[in-house]
């Protein structure tokens, strides 16, 4: 078995983003094979010159309305996780929505903690361990934690690429194993491979348990995809050549998705925005200019009302919450870097 592991994070942007790129050799457990096809759809280009943004849809414009908040809630808003820089190691800590109350989950001395993500009860952190960062040993596992910090689970397994994530029901966990990705049970048993050719990353379950939304490097570009949990049906939603940050969250209703990309023509900074499944009712929500900001990283909330996402516009990259319509920002967290937040259900 062959492995190899590069993992950057974009200091340079002002916004920690994580990329973990894996090529792996090997497979365990059952495969299953789903079509890769890529839609016919023609493509739909911006107004700018460039036409750097491609909707494969029937979109015909970037919304500036404000839209409703997303319908039928999954529950109520609970914690929020994320990942801060402590000394030498990034570590996970929780909060409340408001930003208080703020509390360190894990405490590793061997490690760095990426990507949490949440149990739908609310109740354990599932997440991304990456050991000997930046040496020739470096290697990744999936860890779950309960959200005060006990009962820590390590999967022992080897092929992560990128953040684990968990299935609507709570009874599996996925994340990108090339050149798909995997399905577990929440102790790491009962593996299953999906085969989709590509270089893949982010995913996130639908609502429904049904479809899956991921991150694909193609043509040059990065596009957001949607397809079925068996690795059917594969779909083009946005197409970007400008590139996207690396997390993607698709709303309680499953109305909307959620994700980051720069601005057109330089200098970029990055902005959150939510598109339909469809690819079409395209929304921009954050609307930094220049290239000195950046946002990104972005989790919605249980009740579809809130969207919490990182952004660099205080200084040094901080955790904000704005509505769904991209009103009411606030700053939650201050002082050592902190990203990648993920909302829990309350419990």
């Amino acid at each position: 078995m062959k492995r190899r592991i590069t993992f950057s994070i974009a200091v340079a942007l002002g916004l920690i983003v994580a990329v973990v790129q894996v090529a792996f050799a090997g497979s365990a457990g059952t495969t299953r094979v789903g079509t890769a096809e890529e839609p016919q759809a023609g493509p739909w280009y911006t107004a700018q010159e460039r036409k750097e943004l491609i909707v494969y849809a029937n979109a015909s414009f970037v919304q500036k309305r404000a839209i409703l908040t997303d319908a039928t809630p999954k529950g109520t808003n609970g914690l929020l996780a994320f990942q801060r820089q402590v000394g030498r190691h990034i570590q996970l800590f929780t909060m409340r929505p408001d930003g208080r109350n703020i509390r360190q989950v894990t405490h590793l001395s061997d490690s760095d903690a990426f990507g949490p993500e949440w149990s739908p009860d609310g109740r354990r952190i599932v997440f991304a361990r990456d050991y000997a960062v930046n040496t020739p040993k470096e290697h990744l596992d999936i860890e779950t934690i309960d959200a005060d910090g006990r009962h820590a689970h390590a999967f022992g397994l080897a092929g992560l690429n990128g953040y684990p994530t968990w299935s609507p029901d709570g009874k599996k966990i996925l994340w990108i194993r090339a050149p798909g990705f995997a399905l577990a049970n929440p102790d790491g048993s009962g593996m299953e491979l999906v085969k989709v050719p590509g270089d893949n990353s982010s995913p996130s379950f639908s609502p429904d348990g049904k479809r899956v939304v991921l991150r694909r490097d193609v043509g040059g570009g990065v596009g957001i995809y949607v397809l079925g949990v068996d690795g059917t049906g594969l779909k083009r939603v946005v197409y970007s050549k400008k590139g996207m940050a690396d997390k993607i969250d698709w709303s309680p209703a499953g109305s909307r998705i959620v994700f980051s990309m720069p601005e057109f023509g330089p200098p970029q900074s990055s902005n959150v925005y939510t598109i339909r499944p469809d690819g079409t009712g395209l929304l921009q929500l954050t609307h930094d200019t220049g290239g000195k900001i950046n946002n990104g990283a972005d989790s919605w909330s249980p009740d579809g009302r809130k969207i919490a996402f990182a952004s660099n516009r205080a200084g040094t990259p901080q955790v904000f919450v704005m509505n769904a319509d991209g009103s009411g920002v606030t700053q939650l967290t201050h002082g050592s870097e902190s990203h990648f937040a993920a909302w829990g259900t309350h419990h």
